[in-house]
């Protein structure tokens, strides 16, 4: 009972600022920065410093800070985590996309892991089928027939599906030699 009265009473007399006068005029604010992107804090947090202090009749210059958040994002935003998130295939809304050269890995592996887990399917996919082939091709009735005529025509269709899905082996070029192409 006494701590929620404490709160309360905290609350009441407005000592939930953000920042004091004495820390808005000497606080480090490239460490506090720095600590904001550790805590995962978004990059819009700095305006709200601004404010906080513009309240307490100081000009805060938010440059330190924002060094230090980018700072920390360097450092706790390699590329290999990138990666290695891209690869659980969940995207990721974290503040290690506020960094450009995390945000760029990131996207590109998120991308390939995609296109490999789709392929991934589809390779699974034509594998059931030709199973589903292999046990048909004995049978000799008429439906057998026909749902073996149906299966190998997915399997057809899965087939053309994946080699377009694929680049092209080769890109058209200049013809060579003009004489031959008359």
């Amino acid at each position: 009972m006494r701590a929620p009265m404490i709160l309360l009473l905290g609350l009441l007399t407005g000592c939930t600022t953000l920042v004091s006068k004495e820390q808005c005029q000497h606080l480090n604010w490239y460490g506090r920065g720095y600590v904001d992107a550790e805590r995962q804090r978004p990059l819009s947090f700095g305006q709200e410093y601004v404010a906080a202090c513009r309240n307490h009749g100081v000009y805060l210059d938010i440059a330190p800070w924002q060094r230090g958040y980018q700072k920390s994002l360097r450092q706790s935003c390699p590329a290999y985590k990138a990666q290695s998130l891209a690869k659980q295939e969940q995207p990721y809304q974290g503040n290690c996309l506020l960094n450009p050269e995390f945000a760029n890995h990131y996207r590109t592996a998120y991308r390939l892991a995609r296109e490999q887990a789709a392929q991934q399917k589809e390779q699974q996919q034509l594998e059931q089928l030709r199973r589903q082939i292999q046990q048909l091709e004995g049978a000799r009735d008429s439906a057998s027939q026909q749902k073996l005529q149906q299966l190998r025509w997915q399997e057809y269709q899965l087939q053309e599906a994946m080699l377009e899905s694929r680049p092209p082996l080769a890109v058209e070029a200049a013809v060579l030699n003009p004489e031959l192409h008359r």
